[in-house]
């Protein structure tokens, strides 16, 4: 019998380029997996916006956080953060979700830590943190500009090329991304033998990048890749706890 209790992980970064090719978000559910396994949380949902949390109205342009929120208060469940930020930099938006909605928010790096005041705390800190952020780099491009500097960067053909193969390469890191995410929805073990997980993959409806059905011999090189991406992850973790999260 499952007594595990339901929650929904919500996961953010500022922009599609790091959605894309930073490690953010996987250091995100590294951090939501591991708190939810030790408080007896399955995560049965997860939703993820790559926008910013800058500013009032920041929430109401997230269709992840917006169809977040909704599930959360739909089922009763609590969503949980790796850190408040990914939630908001405003400190209304974190009073109005934690009182007019009556939206729970666990983080994931502070456990224990909902209480209303902690949040309301914490959310100023980053709210501080942003705009101090955000005025630095406005200075720093008008000082740029004044001294003549052009402001892009022009590629070459042979950019062009690097820039090719590693646009592959991204995305086959996506593909691998998602592919860890589904294995986590469905209890798809990656220390299972490669027939097995290849034959649950097939059960739940994934397929391979041309889209045939997973093999073991397919499976073999994103599971390769997932396992070194996450020892990758651990070992950064460790030398620095607040690697990738910006």
């Amino acid at each position: 019998m499952n007594n595990l209790k339901k929650a929904i992980a919500y996961l953010r970064v500022s922009t599609k380029d790091q959605a894309k090719y930073g490690a953010g978000m996987q250091l995100q559910w590294v951090s939501i997996q591991a708190y939810a396994e030790a408080a007896g949380y399955e995560i049965v949902e997860v939703f993820q916006d790559a926008h910013t949390a800058v500013g009032a109205k920041s929430a109401r342009d997230r269709q992840g956080l917006k169809e977040a929120v909704a599930y959360a208060q739909q089922h009763g469940v609590p969503i949980i953060v790796d850190n408040l930020s990914r939630i908001s930099r405003n400190t209304k938006t974190v009073d109005h979700l934690a009182t007019k909605m009556s939206v729970s928010i666990i983080r994931a790096r502070r456990p224990g830590g909902q209480e209303h005041s902690v949040l309301l705390a914490e959310a100023r800190r980053h709210e501080a943190e942003a705009e101090r952020i955000s005025e630095t780099t406005r200075d720093g491009l008008r000082r740029a500009k004044e001294r003549g500097v052009k402001l892009g960067n022009p590629v070459n053909l042979h950019e062009a090329q690097k820039n090719g193969a590693a646009s592959n390469k991204r995305k086959a890191e996506d593909r691998d991304w998602e592919l860890q995410k589904l294995m986590k929805l469905h209890d798809i073990d990656i220390n299972w033998r490669r027939p097995k997980i290849a034959e649950a993959l097939n059960a739940a409806g994934s397929t391979t990048a041309n889209g045939k059905p997973w093999s073991a011999v397919s499976v073999r090189r994103p599971l390769d890749r997932i396992r070194e991406r996450i020892e990758e992850i651990e070992r950064k973790c460790k030398e620095n706890p607040n690697w990738g999260l910006f």
